[in-house]
């Protein structure tokens, strides 16, 4: 088994969310940080994937109060807000990585009566919504993987702000986003505690081999953090990154 050091990062901003995994990835891959399973929170937020053009995505007219940003990883576009929560793997690349860790996530819900599998290709869904949408990178010898789980989501804001193409929502045979996305909340009737979904997730991961032990994040990892955020990746050039309407 493989120690996994487990972390909450609480409730930070968009940007600062991003930093965070950044320099958790530079940490593994200079030994100083351990494998790692992090959970977050953000405030009412948009994260749109590492290759999307943000106007075509989002609506900015409507993001008033809403923080936006960019993530490293790829994937759609999606909004958060503080009931929902968000987990993150910081490891060492395996085989299948997105369909194993997925599968493993959607097992450990079982822990709170929730029947989720993984869809192909980063999506955990339940009753045939999405439950989970994840997102990845690999540099080098280290990989990361992130899901925004979804606990409590305010998807008629979500459908007000997002504005995914409408082929992405045929492959899924929805018309809009209120018939691709559900939350815990949906299936359970009500809002689990996010001590019980961290517990879920953390069990779920350990099946892959790993061995948790609760954390805390280090004094240079979020020194490090606080460097990222001040460089390019916290940017509003790299929010713009591809857009032509930047100015």
């Amino acid at each position: 088994m493989k120690p996994l050091r487990v972390i909450d990062t609480g409730l930070r901003s968009a940007r600062a969310n991003m930093a965070f995994g950044a320099a958790l990835m530079a940490g593994r891959r200079a030994g100083t940080t351990p494998d790692t399973l992090r959970f977050f929170r953000f405030p009412p937020s948009v994260l749109i994937g590492r290759h999307q053009s943000l106007v075509d995505e989002v609506d900015l007219r409507r993001t008033d109060g809403v923080e936006i940003a960019r993530r490293l990883t790829g994937g759609g576009a999606v909004y958060l807000d503080e009931r929902q929560i968000c987990w993150e793997l910081v490891c060492a690349p395996f085989p299948d990585a997105t369909a194993r860790i997925c599968t493993a996530v959607a097992g450990g819900l079982a822990r709170l009566g929730v029947e989720a599998c993984f869809r192909p290709g980063n999506d955990i869904e339940s009753a045939g919504r999405k439950i989970c949408g994840t997102a990845g990178c690999l540099e080098g010898e280290v990989q990361l993987l992130h899901g925004t789980m979804l606990l409590d989501a305010d998807i008629g804001r979500m459908a007000q702000i997002l504005t995914p193409a409408a082929d992405k929502l045929a492959r899924h045979q929805a018309a809009g986003i209120a018939d691709r996305v559900t939350s815990l909340r949906d299936l359970l009737g009500e809002v689990p505690s996010f001590d019980a979904v961290k517990e879920a997730v953390t069990a779920g991961i350990a099946g892959l081999g790993f061995l948790p032990c609760a954390g805390e994040p280090s004094l240079a990892e979020e020194e490090a953090a606080l460097r990222v955020l001040d460089g390019p990746l916290g940017s509003d050039d790299f929010l713009w990154h591809g857009d032509a309407d930047a100015d």
